[in-house]
């Protein structure tokens, strides 16, 4: 039976506000023959070269966790915005968005059933993922220096609620990652 059957198939009655990005890839892996997982998120793009330059770096390397860095498109414009990168630390530690993220299938299971997304619903799953990776397997991960995802920067985008520190939306958030980083 192929893929689009089988996801037909699935009793999809769940997909109301509760289904998000973690219950979709929770699904997916079920589907997935492959040993290693890259994540992409729905407004995000890779550039044409990624999958070949990550299959290079995993047999180079025999890391189980890569990073990529990446280009951020906003405005219709590609962009590394040094500022930007230092208003953010700011607001919220630094790391890969999802769509950067390449990860061994078996680690990536794993890792899932640790990270629990019924609470702290301000820290999404790059943050989850990366405190969960940079706890339990720190030796296991590469960044790579390449730009092999375009990251798209949305102005109304759900985050955009949680950058005025101002906000009570803001130190929910930083609450939140406190406590979550411990409990991981």
């Amino acid at each position: 039976m192929n893929l689009l059957k089988k996801i037909k198939k699935l009793n999809l009655t769940f997909l109301n506000n509760n289904y998000n990005q973690m219950t979709a890839i929770i699904h997916s892996l079920k589907y997935s023959s492959g040993k290693y997982i890259s994540l992409l998120d729905a407004d995000d793009f890779f550039v044409k070269s990624k999958l070949k330059t990550l299959k290079i770096e995993i047999d180079k390397n025999q890391k189980k966790i890569l990073y990529n860095s990446y280009y951020t498109l906003k405005n219709k414009k590609y962009y590394i915005n040094k500022r930007h990168f230092l208003i953010r630390k700011l607001i919220w530690p630094i790391f890969p968005p999802t769509s950067c993220l390449t990860v061994e299938k078996k680690i990536f299971q794993k890792a899932l059933k640790k990270i629990s997304y019924k609470n702290f619903s301000s820290c999404w799953l790059d943050f989850r993922l990366a405190i969960y990776f940079s706890k339990y397997h720190k030796n296991e991960i590469s960044y790579l220096k390449e730009k092999l995802t375009i990251y798209r920067k949305n102005e109304n985008g759900n985050d955009n609620i949680y950058n005025n520190f101002l906000s009570i939306y803001y130190w929910k958030r930083k609450f939140e990652a406190v406590v979550l980083n411990i409990k991981i």
